[in-house]
This record gives C-alpha cells, sequence and structure tokens, in this order.
C-alpha cells in the first residue's frame, strides 16, 4: 500500500484502525498552524490527505475556509513556492493532482450550496486555468453535472461518467444526445470522455468499495469554530456622549462617566 502523509490543523487530530493489523497503511500525521505551512507541508513521496473539512463545526464554514485555503494555493503557486518534500533539487514547479471529492459541496451551481460558498467557487473557477499553467491539475468529483458551478464546469477538458450522468443540451450538445445511456450504468462502471467529446465504451472500475473492500475506521478528533467578532464601537454613540458630558461641564456641573 502506497505511504500516506495526512495534513491536519494544529489543533486537531486523527486516528485510525485497521481490521488486520499485518495489513496496513504508513500514515504520516502533521500538523499546520496557517494555510501557508500547509501548502509547504507536503511530500512527493507521499500521498497526500489534506484534512480540514472534517473538523469544521459549522456547514457554513466550509466556502469561507475553502476561499482562503484556494487564496494561499495560488498565491504560493505563483511566487514558485509550492515544492514538495523530495522534490528534485533545482525544480521550482513539480507537477501536482489536487483532488477534491464532491467539488459541488465548494463550488455550487445556483441555488445548490450556502451563499457563502459563491465567494469560494468564483475563486477556483477563476485560477482554475492558471493552475493549471504551474502543473497543478485540479481533479474534481460531483454527484451531478448541474450540480456544479456552470463557470467551472469547463475547465474540466477530461470526465469519467458514471451512473445518473445528465448533461444539458445546450451546454454540451454531443454528450446529452446519450443521456439515457449514462443513466443506465451500472454502479461500478464508467465511461471516459476526451476532450473533443468522444468516449470510450464501458469500463469497468476497480476497487469500487463494496462493503467487503473496508479495511478499518478513522475518527477525526477535534473541531474548528468560527472566530467571535469583536464588538464594533459605534462613533455615533461616542460623539452622543462627549456631547453630554461638553454640555454638563458648560453647565457647570460635573461628569461620573468614563469613556
Amino acid at each position: 500500500m502506497s505511504p500516506c502523509r495526512i495534513i491536519v490543523p494544529e489543533s486537531c487530530n486523527v486516528k485510525t484502525e485497521f481490521f488486520d493489523p499485518d495489513n496496513q497503511f504508513d500514515i504520516e500525521i502533521v500538523k499546520f498552524s496557517n494555510y501557508t505551512d500547509m501548502w509547504h507541508l507536503l511530500d512527493r513521496d507521499r500521498i497526500n490527505i489534506i484534512s480540514v473539512f472534517p473538523y469544521l463545526s459549522d456547514p457554513a464554514l466550509v466556502g469561507p475556509t475553502t476561499a482562503k485555503i484556494f487564496k494561499v494555493l495560488v498565491r504560493e503557486a505563483k511566487k514558485y513556492n509550492i515544492i514538495p518534500k523530495n522534490t528534485t533539487k533545482g525544480n521550482r514547479s513539480p507537477p501536482i493532482a489536487l483532488f477534491i471529492d464532491e467539488l459541488h459541496n465548494i463550488a455550487p451551481s445556483r441555488g445548490q450550496g450556502l451563499a457563502d460558498q459563491d465567494g469560494a467557487g468564483a475563486i477556483i473557477q477563476l485560477n482554475a486555468e492558471q493552475l493549471r499553467s504551474r502543473k497543478i491539475r485540479l481533479i474534481g468529483s460531483t454527484h451531478g453535472w448541474r450540480k456544479l458551478r456552470p463557470g467551472l464546469r469547463v475547465s474540466f477538458q477530461w470526465l469519467v461518467i458514471q451512473r445518473g450522468a445528465n448533461f444539458p443540451s445546450a451546454e454540451q450538445p454531443k454528450l446529452s444526445r446519450f443521456n439515457r445511456e449514462f443513466e443506465k450504468l451500472q454502479p461500478g462502471w464508467a465511461m471516459i470522455v476526451f476532450p473533443n467529446r468522444v468516449f470510450t465504451d464501458k469500463i469497468k472500475l476497480p476497487f469500487y468499495g463494496r462493503p467487503d473492500e473496508s479495511i478499518g475506521y478513522v475518527w477525526y478528533i477535534g473541531e474548528i469554530h468560527a472566530k467571535k467578532r469583536k464588538p464594533s464601537t459605534n462613533k455615533t454613540d461616542i460623539s452622543e456622549l462627549a456631547a453630554v458630558i461638553a454640555e454638563a461641564i458648560r453647565a457647570g456641573g460635573q461628569s461620573n462617566a468614563v469613556i
């Protein structure tokens, strides 16, 4: 089994338990204190699993958190600062494949997600091509083509179609003619679509995730909460209070108010 590196927030942890003690993953857990450090903890010789969303205490935090993560990714990529550990010396732009599971949760189509997620989707959409020029390739999964942000959908030239796929005729005229065929695909079978929208015959996917293929349990320990905003001071209230004190002083009285 390929060695893994799980990258988690500093205040959190992850615990794994395998059914077969003699058949385990080589797992290394590292922690980050900020999103810049997070992208600098990648290891070329391991499968890097960045785990943030399981620790979010509120679904409304997904959008803002994703936006921050991708802003840092784009910034560091522009500077050629994302160099995984064990990368060949002198290689300032090593190829990286970034897998995003259930991409529609962070870049949803209109009416498919929370309002705060719009910002994250826009950032990913605007920078998908730029990341590709830095050899960072985005690979996303979604439960439905229409659930994904329209502007981002066109960024994916290669597709793997599974059961239930349905394409709008105005956007994908070639593929839409075969919607019924796609809907009939059996679980564990798929078709690969090339950039010219020609697709393969049905292929069987290995390791589809049958119940008998489960290898253990994972626990996510800890939670990330929204930062409490400091109460803002109303300038109008201060001005009114100052006017009252000034009036009291002019009248010869004394004020016990403290600002």
